[in-house]
């Protein structure tokens, strides 16, 4: 009846959303999301994510079933050559507190390998009131 069709209108319909972030590095995101419990990776240049809506596809897509959510989400490289978090809007609370998770295990990931390529090897780690030092040594 019409008195229907006017209240599914009000309803929100779930939808894919795009999170902007600061991921440039493929490899740091990558070891980021398995430190996070993220051992399900699918990767490649166009892999379609599961969910309320289809036809969205990203580079790198993690299951629902893999970490609870109502749809897959994924990463996808943007021109600016950043990743994009995409996932449904369903899931973005759900989502938002891995994700500051993931942030701080990228940063761990990318001193480790900036550390690395410039002759630094990491002498120790240590986790204290919500932060992390790293103590780096270089070697000659």
């Amino acid at each position: 009846s019409e008195s229907r069709m006017k209240q599914s209108k009000r309803c929100s319909m779930s939808e894919y959303v795009r999170v902007k972030t600061q991921f440039k590095n493929r490899g740091c995101l990558l070891a980021a999301l398995k430190d996070c419990g993220c051992s399900e990776i699918e990767e490649g240049t166009s892999i379609s994510l599961r969910g309320y809506q289809s036809g969205r596809t990203a580079q790198l897509v993690i299951r629902r079933q893999s970490i609870g959510t109502t749809a897959d989400i994924g990463f996808t490289l943007g021109k600016d050559d950043s990743y994009s978090l995409i996932v449904d809007s369903d899931d973005r609370s759900k989502v938002n507190a891995k994700l500051r998770l993931l942030n701080a295990r990228y940063s761990q990931q990318m001193v480790s390998h900036l550390a690395k390529i410039n002759n630094y090897s990491v002498v120790s780690q240590s986790k204290a009131e919500g932060k992390t030092k790293i103590i780096l040594r270089r070697w000659q």
